[in-house]
């Protein structure tokens, strides 16, 4: 009974949000705007709850409103909707153009609102899609260089997940001049390949890949 009545729940979330039925907060964001809820964004991140005891903008309708100009539309747009409904929003993320960088952005995004779910469906959707060869060398690291401009330098998610992707590649990787530069350079990464690579000698990495 209690799963039907969640399940039900969630479902009438999902009708509620789209159509901007009593949303009481407009959040505006470049030149996107989103119509929701004050306590379903409180519920799910502390980081809202927060923003929300502060002052906020009154608009003419009566309803309040605030910018978050320093987030990226789409990237906020996904985090809104996994809010509501806990799914992956495809369509939307496919407007940012580079799964990759996007799910770099995305995972940004998440630790900072601490939305620890998305962080995880961040990170799996990078290394789903992260393909570790050498005709796209270039583009694992261009992905590298977002990872640690978009990192905070006490979360290791994002170097870890890579660490696990690039790890059964090493033995070509480490003869490329470009990336063992980048590993000696980044210490992040270095640390994630090192721990990585233990895990493999040691038998865990078949057990942290399920």
């Amino acid at each position: 009974m209690a799963d039907r009545l969640t399940i039900d729940l969630r479902v009438g979330l999902r009708e509620l949000y789209p159509q901007g039925l009593y949303s009481d907060l407009l959040i505006y964001s470049g030149d996107s705007h989103y119509e929701v809820h004050k306590i379903i964004l409180h519920a799910q991140s502390s980081v809202f709850g927060s923003m929300f005891e502060g002052e906020l903008h009154l608009e003419s309708t009566g309803q309040h409103s605030i910018r978050l100009d320093e987030d990226d539309p789409i990237a906020l747009g996904v985090l809104i909707d996994f809010l509501y409904t806990s799914l992956y929003n495809e369509k939307r993320a496919a407007l940012a153009g580079d799964a990759l960088l996007f799910a770099v952005d995305l995972y940004a995004m998440a630790v900072k609102y601490k939305v620890d779910a998305l962080c995880f469906v961040a990170a799996n959707r990078l290394t789903q899609s992260l393909t570790v060869t050498m005709a796209n060398l270039q583009a694992c690291i261009r992905v590298i260089r977002k990872i640690d401009a978009c990192s905070a330098d006490d979360d290791d998610g994002l170097w870890n997940a890579l660490a696990r992707k690039l790890t059964p590649q090493l033995r070509w990787l480490g003869t490329n001049s470009d990336f063992w530069a980048l590993q000696r350079e980044l210490k992040p990464l270095m640390t994630a390949m090192s721990r990585a690579g233990s895990m493999s000698w040691s038998g865990g990495e078949g057990g942290a890949g399920k």
